[in-house]
């Protein structure tokens, strides 16, 4: 409790140096993991990086996974960047999925794009879950147009099932013309 009411301080020069000794590996995983996610209160570029750093090289996965959920809600122009970076690099199979993930917290001119690349280019079942699972959480008249073309033209085809599944989802009726339209 005392490390998120800290990291609600509106200082970010304040609260970015009492995170990051947080995150050292020398403590215990629940204080890394909660000063990860209180990353997400402070838009700056430092938090990124940060939390990059926390994401491909902490010792423990789920401290990793919520270093790069964490970044999805830092809104600065390295979130995209970082969020790409991890989702298709990582070794960890929950870092992956978490960033793929966190891309439905950025805005929705950047993220879809990102989102539409990665499902282009990935193939990691678990990952394309994720990043279109996203899209359907992005609220945006795009969003069901990426989820159609996913559906059509996708060679994965878990990736189709689950971008039928997300239109399903999508309170829109421009997504109950796409699935009329599919089925």
């Amino acid at each position: 409790l005392l490390i998120e009411l800290a990291s609600l301080h509106p200082t970010t020069d304040m609260v970015l140096p009492f995170l990051t000794r947080l995150v050292d590996p020398a403590n215990p995983v629940a204080i890394r993991r909660e000063a990860a996610e209180g990353f997400d209160h402070h838009h700056d570029p430092r938090s990124v990086e940060i939390l990059m750093r926390v994401a491909s090289s902490d010792t423990v996965s789920e401290v990793r996974a919520e270093a790069a959920e964490t970044i999805g809600e830092v809104q600065t122009p390295q979130s995209i960047p970082a969020l790409t970076d991890l989702a298709t690099n990582s070794p960890d199979p929950a870092v992956r999925r978490e960033a793929a993930e966190a891309f439905a917290d950025q805005p929705p001119a950047l993220a879809l794009p990102a989102i539409e690349a990665l499902i282009a280019t990935s193939d990691d079942d678990e990952v394309l879950v994720e990043a279109v699972e996203a899209v359907g959480e992005i609220e945006d008249p795009q969003a069901v147009a990426l989820l159609v073309r996913t559906v059509t033209g996708h060679p994965n085809q878990t990736a189709q099932r689950e971008a039928v599944e997300t239109l399903g989802d999508v309170e829109s009726p421009d997504a109950v013309d796409a699935l009329v339209r599919i089925v």
